[in-house]
C-alpha cells in the first residue's frame, strides 16, 4: 500500500493548479474522482469533482467542466446537512459561479456565490466568505453594477486589511484598485494599487505582482502617462504567471 495519503495527493494537485499546471492537476483529480467512485465515497468524490471542474475551465474544456459540476451537485443532492456536506456544497456552488461567469451568465454566477457565501457563513469559514465576496463583486462588475461592486470590495477590504494574514488580501486590493479606476477615482486607485504592489513584493507573489503592474499600466494610460504605462506593462510581462486566485481549488 502507498504511504502517500489522499490529502497529500490532493494538496499536490492544488499546488500544481496554483502554479498554472492545470493539465497535471486535472489528471490527478480525475484519478482521485475515479478512486472515490469505486470506494462509493460520494462526499469526497463530489469535492474532487468541483476542483476538476475548475481545472477543466482553465483548460477551456467547457463541456467536461459542466459534466464534472453536474456530477458533483448530483452526489450532494441527498438529505442531511453535516458540516462536511455543507462545505462540499459551498465548494460546488463556487465552481458553478466561476463556470457561469465564464459562460456569460453573471446573474446566475452572482446567485451561486451568494449561496456559497451564506453557507460559508454558517460554517464560520471566513476564508470562504472572503473569496465569495470577491467573486460576487466581479459578477456585479460584469453586470455593470460598478457602485455595488465597489461598495462590496470596500467593505471586504475594511474587514481584511487589519488582519496580517488575511486570505486573499492582495486580491481584494487588486480588485478594489481596479474598480476605483473604472469609477474614475484615479488617486484612490493609485494608492490602493501601490499598497498591493508593496504587499506582492514583500510576500514574493509573482502572480499578484504581475496583475498589479498590469493594473498600474491601465491606470497610467487613463492618467495620460504613456511612458509609465509602457514601463508597467513591460515589468508585468516579465513577471507573468497565471492568475488563479479567485477560482482556487479547495480541500
Amino acid at each position: 500500500a502507498s504511504s502517500v495519503s489522499a490529502d497529500d495527493i490532493d494538496r499536490q494537485a492544488r499546488e500544481l493548479y496554483k502554479q498554472g499546471q492545470f493539465l497535471a492537476a486535472r489528471l490527478i483529480w480525475q484519478e482521485q474522482a475515479q478512486h472515490y467512485a469505486e470506494q462509493q465515497n460520494g462526499l469526497a468524490q463530489a469535492s474532487v469533482l468541483s476542483n476538476l471542474c475548475l481545472a477543466y475551465q482553465q483548460l477551456g474544456q467547457w463541456a467536461d467542466a459542466e459534466i464534472a459540476l453536474s456530477k458533483s451537485l448530483h452526489l450532494l443532492n441527498s438529505k442531511g446537512d453535516t458540516p462536511a456536506k455543507l462545505a462540499a456544497m459551498a465548494q460546488a456552488l463556487s465552481a458553478s459561479g466561476s463556470l457561469n461567469l465564464a459562460m456569460g451568465s453573471p446573474q446566475t454566477a452572482l446567485e451561486d456565490w451568494r449561496q456559497a457565501e451564506a453557507i460559508y457563513g454558517r460554517l464560520g469559514d471566513q476564508h470562504g466568505q472572503t473569496r465569495s465576496q470577491i467573486n460576487r463583486a466581479q459578477a456585479l462588475r460584469e453586470l455593470g453594477f460598478y457602485r455595488q461592486s465597489l461598495a462590496l470590495l470596500s467593505d471586504t477590504y475594511d474587514r481584511t486589511v487589519l488582519q496580517p494574514d488575511a486570505p486573499f488580501k492582495n486580491t481584494v486590493l487588486l480588485r478594489l484598485g481596479d474598480m476605483l479606476r473604472l469609477s474614475g477615482q484615479l488617486e484612490q486607485s493609485q494608492e490602493v494599487l501601490m499598497r498591493s504592489l508593496t504587499l506582492a513584493q514583500h510576500n514574493n507573489q509573482p502572480a499578484d505582482l504581475s496583475a498589479t503592474l498590469l493594473q498600474l499600466g491601465h491606470l497610467a494610460i487613463q492618467q495620460g502617462d504613456i511612458a509609465a504605462a509602457d514601463d508597467f506593462y513591460t515589468q508585468a510581462k516579465m513577471q507573468w504567471t497565471p492568475d488563479v486566485q479567485a477560482a482556487s481549488p479547495e480541500q
